[in-house]
């Protein structure tokens, strides 16, 4: 399955509203370690930050243009840009 930027955006948005695993991994036709593994690459948060009220967004990188998860208007670079690996 190719994740466009579209189906990225859509699972982030599951993510961060608290939707079991396992429902996303039916949603993508894909598993459950597949959606854990991309949720890891856009830097989501984990279950237990979300609980404690992790808030932010999906976003564009302004300087490779990915989609990462943004945790507020600050944070518009994604880290292998700001590390400088891209």
């Amino acid at each position: 399955m190719e994740w466009t930027a579209e189906r990225r955006i859509e699972l982030g948005t599951m993510w961060l509203a608290g939707q079991a695993r396992d429902e996303i991994a039916k949603h993508f036709t894909t598993t459950v370690d597949s959606i854990r593994t991309r949720a890891w690459r856009l830097g989501l948060p984990d279950l237990k930050e979300i609980r404690k009220g992790a808030t932010g967004t999906m976003r564009s990188c302004m300087c490779c243009r990915e989609i990462f998860f943004s945790e507020g208007k600050h944070h518009r670079l994604c880290t292998p840009c700001r590390e400088g690996a891209h």
